[in-house]
Parts: C-alpha cells; sequence; structure tokens
C-alpha cells in the first residue's frame, strides 16, 4: 500500500491510500482508505476488531464488515483516547455514506 505522511500545524495527517487486511485462511483484501486527520491512534485496532466482531455477528457479507471496521478504526483516529474516541453507529454511517 501507498502511504504519505506529514506534519500540519502540530496534526499528523496520514493518507493511506489502500489498506490490506490478512484474514487467515481467507487470504487477504484491499480495502479503499478513508481520509481523516489523525489526532491519536490509540485504541484504532481495538475498535477496528470490535466493528468487525459487529459486523460478522450482524451477518454483514465479510466485504463489508470489513469496510465499516475500517471505517470505526479511521474514525477512532481523530480524537484522543481510546473509549472516547471509539465512534457511534451513525459516525460509521456518515462517514460510509460521505465516501461512496
Amino acid at each position: 500500500s501507498r502511504r504519505h505522511e506529514h506534519q500540519i500545524g502540530g496534526q499528523h495527517e496520514e493518507d493511506v491510500s489502500r489498506a490490506q487486511h490478512p484474514l487467515g485462511q481467507l487470504g487477504a483484501f484491499e480495502v479503499p482508505s478513508f481520509q481523516v486527520s489523525v489526532v491519536d491512534a490509540v485504541g484504532a485496532g481495538d475498535t477496528f476488531c470490535a466493528q468487525l466482531a459487529l459486523g460478522h455477528a450482524a451477518g454483514l457479507p465479510l466485504a463489508q464488515a470489513v469496510r465499516r471496521a475500517c471505517a470505526a478504526g479511521a474514525l477512532a483516529t481523530t480524537a484522543h483516547g481510546a473509549q472516547t474516541a471509539m465512534p457511534t453507529a451513525g459516525q460509521v454511517e456518515r462517514l460510509l455514506t460521505h465516501a461512496s
């Protein structure tokens, strides 16, 4: 995946044009990334995993569950902290709608 990073006024911004997610025996797939202004990455992985588990439990197709998890993980980097930065379902929906 291509990665571009730069500092702007003390905020770290990162653009990852496509992310690869290994999924064990299922292989891996690429998911278009979401552009966000990164403030703090703490909790982003936990948020991704939680949203992926929720998508799986809801019976979503794997590709859709991974896309939602990517959106949630991206949003989790836009605020400080772990639990306080976890996005709501509405925030994930808005990002998904805006990115489509």
